[in-house]
């Protein structure tokens, strides 16, 4: 890594894309040692990447410790996600893992409780969606921020998946979770398949430290993973799919795929919904059509669906004037949002079902 940073014809404009995809403070771990041989400029920015990202996980992940129990103790389960449980479990120095906030999910039926916990911690709701209770029913988190001591943002989640919150394979994590010196933890097996999902739904073609979380997971775990476990939750709640594009990911990094791993796509079939949903995801135009489609899918109940519908096309006022600054006639702002919206769907429609090379 030294060896290209210090040989790049743009080693700055390399700082730069290693900043934005959140590797600038792995890059430093593994070139300070020989940082006499980068320009100064060069080590000087990396360096402070590292130290910026340092401080910040100490006042994140702190309260991460100071949160999650509190839902403990009142027999609540809780579990970090993401960067709040990979920077100390898989990168060692918390510092290397970027990081802009806490999550955390704990179970649906909590969220009263989540709230309770959250204002008396300080912290305040962030607001503002579609309608009134619309998190709640249709979505699968709520987010908090306190602005002191130190500016910090919570996510409270109840869904792994990300839409709707209503699938069963969340319930079974729970039940699954392990307890560590550290807190409360996905198996390594559900923490692939989310990390994979994740990663492959929502940050496809996004920045490299998702695919990095993947690729540091299966060369750290992967020889472990419990095949049987990984290809019955993948089968089960459709996530064979992302379980490939982590294979992939990793090969693409240089970790080989477990070969055990690798066996578990040969004899199972890949559904068409899978299929077309994760393919659409890539396409920045369909992906919030096709999360509508899915979450419009895992809802359970005719008329829930319609009032998912419902608040789609028909969303308060004070939404529209907030997160799209709407004004206007009324009647022409809602008839656009209709047909935009009705455009999309149609379009992600069209593609359902059609063949492409490599899926």
């Amino acid at each position: 890594m030294t060896d290209a940073l210090a040989s790049s014809p743009d080693p700055m404009a390399l700082a730069d894309a290693a900043q934005h995809h959140g590797l600038a403070p792995i890059f430093h771990v593994f070139s300070r040692a020989r940082a006499n041989e980068l320009p100064p400029e060069l080590s000087g920015r990396l360096a402070a990447a590292y130290r910026q990202n340092k401080a910040r996980a100490i006042i994140l992940l702190s309260e991460a410790a100071r949160i999650a129990p509190q839902f403990e103790s009142r027999g609540v389960p809780c579990i970090p996600l993401k960067g709040a449980a990979l920077a100390e479990d898989l990168y060692g120095d918390p510092a290397m893992r970027p990081m802009h906030d806490v999550d955390l999910i704990v179970p649906q039926s909590a969220l009263a409780i989540a709230r309770e916990i959250m204002l008396a911690a300080g912290y305040h709701e962030e607001s503002g969606d579609l309608r009134a209770g619309f998190e709640e029913e249709f979505r699968s988190e709520l987010s908090f921020y306190r602005s002191s001591p130190h500016p910090c943002r919570v996510e409270i989640h109840w869904g792994l998946l990300n839409f709707g919150g209503h699938e069963e394979w969340t319930k079974e994590a729970f039940k699954r979770s392990v307890v560590t010196p550290r807190g409360r933890r996905l198996t390594d097996e559900e923490t692939l398949l989310y990390l994979a999902a994740h990663s492959a739904y929502h940050h496809q073609n996004d920045r490299l430290i998702w695919e990095f979380d993947v690729a540091l997971l299966l060369q750290s775990k992967g020889a472990l993973l419990d095949d049987s476990v990984v290809g019955e939750l993948a089968q089960t709640h459709r996530l064979l799919m992302p379980l490939r594009w982590a294979l992939e990911t990793g090969e693409r990094l240089g970790v080989p795929a477990p070969p055990h791993l690798a066996a578990v796509l040969q004899h199972r079939r890949v559904g068409r919904v899978e299929r077309w949903g994760l393919r659409f995801a890539r396409d920045p135009q369909l992906a919030s059509a096709v999360r509508t489609l899915l979450t419009l899918r895992s809802t359970p109940g005719w008329r829930r669906r319609l009032r998912l519908i419902g608040a789609k096309l028909f969303p308060d006022k004070e939404h529209l004037v907030a997160r799209h600054h709407a004004h206007g006639f009324w009647p022409w702002i809602y008839t656009k949002r209709i047909l935009s919206l009705g455009a999309r769907l149609a379009l992600a429609l069209l593609h359902i079902g059609k063949p492409r090379s490599g899926d």
